[in-house]
């Protein structure tokens, strides 16, 4: 008789694909961690390129024909820089999520529980247009997420930006896509005192400008990588706890860099923007730093009444802990259920 050809036995074959399955999503979600970090690091980039320059220039020059000049030339900076965010940044976001996303990796992966976890998000990106049917539409809720949060992180240290952006002109097309950029108003004035209150204005303005960004950055990155050690723990070797051990070490190491970040900024501020350089009616005046608009602001996270330079210290860092805490959330659902395994909690208490 004609023998019976045996067939590869599953048992064999299903836990080298569980594997390949589970390497593959473990680099989808780093390649979101990374991705979504870059898109934000370059969003704020391009928004400090365009509003400092705007507010150097009608802080730090007279009204007339060589404060119009640096006010147009700013614009148009401010048009091409924050234009290629949208026609370069975000497709490159959106790129290497696809790229690292397919394959062995399945839409299922990416939304269950025991995956990424983006079921739990779900909601939240149909809200904002993107129901949930492919990763494409994954990339697509990360972006328009990532870029509102950064305006949001960058209104705080500078509450004049929509309101400059207005006034020098810049194209409608940009401006239109500023959605989460409160414009409050205002005619552009500087604080008349080029020479003196002008400059000292500036300088503020760019070392908050400047120790904000990296703590963003530097924040959003260690907690990356602390996720992304324990997600692969978690995907790869789920029984081993010397991996968690290990991922645990490494979590300490990077919520220490959290720390001294945290410090650093609040210090720049300080430091800058001292009632010696600047006074704090100065910086809250609307020809000044525009700091009354964002008291509300402040409000949610505890800091009122904003009345000095070290409540918007306190401020600032306290915004940006909790926005930067919310990025992480959105590039890795499971964050919270990851740091817990490591000892560590994501939301600041003074978060809501």
């Amino acid at each position: 008789a004609t023998p019976t050809i045996a067939v590869t036995p599953t048992i064999v074959v299903t836990p080298l694909v569980a594997l390949v399955r589970a390497k593959a999503v473990d680099q989808c979600q780093k390649a979101i961690n990374k991705a979504g970090g870059q898109l934000v690091a370059k969003k704020l980039k391009a928004m400090e390129s365009c509003a400092g320059r705007l507010f150097k220039c009608i802080q730090t020059k007279a009204p007339g024909a060589k404060r119009a000049q640096c006010v147009a030339k700013a614009a148009t900076k401010c048009t091409a820089v924050l234009g290629a965010v949208g026609t370069a940044a975000e497709p490159a976001l959106r790129s290497a999520i696809r790229g690292k996303c397919g394959g062995f990796v399945l839409l299922q992966d990416v939304l269950e529980a025991g995956g990424i976890g983006y079921v739990t998000l779900a909601m939240d990106c149909q809200t904002a247009g993107f129901p949930l049917a492919s990763v494409a539409d994954v990339a697509s809720c990360i972006a328009a997420h990532h870029e509102c949060r950064a305006e949001r992180l960058f209104e705080l240290r500078a509450p004049r930006a929509g309101e400059l952006m207005r006034i020098a002109g810049v194209s409608p097309a940009v401006l239109g896509g500023l959605s989460c950029l409160t414009d409050h108003g205002g005619a552009g004035t500087g604080s008349g005192d080029p020479q003196g209150t002008g400059k000292a204005l500036d300088k503020c303005s760019a070392a908050v400008g400047k120790a904000s960004t990296q703590f963003v950055t530097k924040k959003l990155k260690s907690l990356e990588k602390c996720v992304d050690l324990v997600f692969s723990c978690v995907q790869l070797k789920p029984t081993d706890a010397a991996c968690i051990t290990k991922a645990t070490i490494k979590c300490d190491v990077e919520f220490h860099r959290i720390a001294t970040a945290e410090a650093k900024l609040r210090a720049a501020v300080l430091q800058r923007c001292a009632d010696g350089n600047v006074s704090f009616a100065t910086l809250a005046a609307a020809t000044g730093a525009g700091l009354d608009a964002v008291a509300g602001t402040c409000s949610t996270v505890g800091v009122a009444p904003l009345d000095a330079i070290a409540p918007y210290a306190t401020c600032v860092t306290r915004q940006h802990e909790c926005l930067v805490e919310e990025l992480l959330l959105f590039e890795a659902p499971r964050a919270d259920e990851l740091l817990q395994r490591v000892g560590r909690e994501l939301t600041s208490p003074f978060c809501k």
